[in-house]
């Protein structure tokens, strides 16, 4: 029988995850393109990552401390070497090496029908996990939450369980609890049978997923749940969140959650 768990987690103000613009050419404004600032008159209110909100409650410092150990001790190192070969040859040039690959994945993550790419990462700079998102047609990386704006639309549905923190934050808590998978099967921790933990696809064909069980935003189109990025922030527990990028308004929204024990 599956338990419904809610996930609690602490909040600390952050520096937010950023590319440095003269070795990054992926935030260029092209004629084709919306920009963010147009974007941003046209969407309802988007949600800040945890990273970068005023803190609310407890610490974060002992996740933090965690994440230095596992650099120190080569865990995270070691899992880049492995994961950064696989990504495409473009993604490989504009990647900056403070950010280190821990999961990544393809599918058509904008809606242009390419393959596009969907990178968990710790940048060792800041000290945090951070989202990020390639745009294989405009040649484009960037930042869940900060250069791709995210609409909470969990946050209006009536849902039995909730979330504390923002996906980014919540992998860096489930990771830091880790340390043994971490050491030994780090390459495919976060792979999930089969790459099942991060997963650009069909919502509806997701084998993890119970649709019923779950929660969506409201008025999502249940009747086109492809390609979703979907996002365990568990390795226990059946919990996963996920997101569908709006391409006519430029934002991602956050339209399903389900969080329950096998």
């Amino acid at each position: 029988m599956k338990n419904f768990m809610s996930v609690a987690v602490g909040m600390l103000l952050f520096g937010a995850c950023t590319f440095n613009a003269q070795n990054n050419e992926s935030f260029t404004d092209t004629a084709n393109t919306i920009t963010i600032k147009e974007q941003a008159e046209h969407m309802p209110n988007t949600e800040e990552s945890t990273f970068t909100r005023t803190p609310a409650f407890g610490s974060t410092e002992s996740v933090k401390k965690t994440f230095s150990h596992f650099v120190a001790q080569g865990y995270i190192d070691t899992i880049d070497a492995k994961k950064r070969p696989l990504l495409s040859g473009n993604l490989q040039k504009l990647l900056p090496k403070e950010y280190k690959i821990l999961a990544s994945t393809q599918g058509d993550i904008f809606q242009n029908q390419e393959s596009d790419e969907a990178l968990i990462t710790y940048n060792t700079e800041k000290q945090q996990v951070c989202i990020v998102l390639y745009d294989r047609i405009l040649n484009k990386l960037g930042l869940l939450y900060q250069d791709y704006k995210v609409v909470n639309g969990l946050s209006k549905a009536d849902c039995s369980f909730s979330f504390a923190g923002t996906v980014d934050y919540l992998l860096m808590q489930e990771l830091a609890e880790n340390e043994d998978e971490i050491k030994f099967n780090g390459d495919s921790y976060l792979a999930d049978e089969g790459n099942a933990g991060l997963q650009v696809t069909d919502l509806a064909a997701h084998k993890n997923i119970e649709l019923a069980a779950g929660c969506f935003a409201p008025n999502t189109d249940k009747s086109n749940l492809k390609n979703s990025l979907v996002i365990a922030v568990s390795a226990v527990y059946a919990d996963y969140l996920a997101f569908k990028f709006h391409k006519n308004a430029g934002y991602f929204e956050l339209f399903y959650g389900q969080a329950f024990a096998d």
